[in-house]
């Protein structure tokens, strides 16, 4: 890994660039076991040998931040900032096999291979000041992403299935947030974001369009802090979100709402009480959306859903510390709509792996 941040300033500027570069090569001995249903079964053969390696992956990523700030008068500051990332990956795995097929023993080789390039750039700009007690954030931000991947699969008895894919990303975010003290001890949040999402993903080797989505986003989030003395002080708020969907499946809608809370108290000098509570939101990705369709072995498809809703976290942290003595944790963790792997078995026994919405909580 190499990084290496600069930065020029002069009077009412500030300029920085940022070069980063990171390779990562791991080699790997490993073994499989699968079984599906009672008709297919395969090991690997003799046992895992950290000598030779069947499983490589090799990861190359520079990437290069630009920016500059730019004081428009005392207390105003506009940004404009650059980011590019590129990617290049390579993995495969490779199993000498005891497989029983139907009854039948048999040995074979299990080779799996996936190959991608990213590239990835970012400009943003970016404005904060203050206008009497109100503070002001708002920025403005496009994003391109795009993805060539080669996925090829190859066992003894079968030919070879690859799947030659393009993704692409366009992703325009605005954002904008004000902070209003009032009453010495009270704070006002409020903000407001806008996305506009397009995901685009095709077969490159017939060009034919898989899965197209367009994403509009809508989300108002508001905060109320109170801190009357040293030792004791509250955060509430809420936040409202609203997901549009248009895909080649169809469309879909879902709202969402996205409670906060922080309480900090200290009642007495060795006795102190934190509660957090925090919701995030998290959503699926191109791969988990689309109708692309690739086989992850013999007896096994992957295949999308373009219906998936996004993931909701409720996440609450308490803490209560007497001095340095002893403390008392609790953690509960609540996921509304998280994503999970599914199995159906279809025609000739071949199985399809997706994924769908479900709820969990610990």
């Amino acid at each position: 890994t190499f990084y290496a941040p600069f930065t020029y300033s002069l009077n009412k500027w500030n300029f920085y660039v940022s070069p980063n570069y990171r390779v990562n090569h791991r080699k790997n001995a490993s073994s499989i076991e699968t079984e599906y249903t009672d008709r297919y079964k395969k090991k690997s053969l003799g046992e895992v040998d950290l000598a030779h390696p069947n499983e490589v992956l090799y990861y190359y990523q520079p990437s290069i931040t630009v920016g500059a700030d730019y004081m428009v008068g005392k207390g105003h500051t506009l940004s404009l900032q650059m980011i590019g990332e590129r990617t290049n990956s390579r993995s495969k795995t490779n199993y000498d096999l005891a497989r029983t097929d139907s009854g039948l023993k048999s040995r074979a080789s299990q080779e799996s291979r996936d190959k991608y390039k990213t590239d990835d750039y970012t400009v943003g700009l970016f404005y904060s000041g203050q206008i009497k007690k109100l503070n002001i954030k708002s920025d403005i931000s496009y994003n391109n992403y795009s993805i060539n991947e080669d996925r090829l699969y190859r066992e003894t008895g079968m030919d070879d299935n690859e799947n030659l894919t393009h993704g692409k990303k366009h992703f325009i975010r605005y954002f904008f947030n004000i902070t209003f003290p009032f009453a010495k001890k009270w704070n006002f949040y409020i903000d407001y974001s806008l996305i506009w999402r397009k995901y685009i993903n095709t077969n490159r080797a017939t060009n034919e369009n898989i899965y197209t989505s367009i994403n509009n986003r809508n989300r108002v989030g508001a905060m109320l802090s109170y801190q009357p003395v040293d030792n004791f002080s509250i955060r509430v708020g809420m936040g409202w979100n609203n997901v549009i969907d248009r895909n080649s499946a169809g469309r879909v809608s879902h709202t969402t709402w996205e409670p906060g809370g922080w309480l900090f108290w200290k009642p007495f000098e060795k006795l102190t009480c934190r509660v957090n509570y925090t919701c995030d939101t998290s959503y699926p990705s191109l791969d988990q959306l689309s109708s692309n369709q690739y086989r992850v072995d013999r007896w096994m498809l992957h295949q999308g859903n373009p219906f998936l809703k996004q993931t909701v976290q409720h996440h609450i942290y308490s803490t209560l510390t007497f001095d340095k003595w002893f403390t008392v944790y609790q953690r509960t963790l609540v996921t509304k709509d998280g994503i999970y792997s599914i199995y159906n078995k279809g025609n000739g026994g071949i199985i399809t792996e997706s994924n769908f919405n479900a709820n969990e909580s610990q």
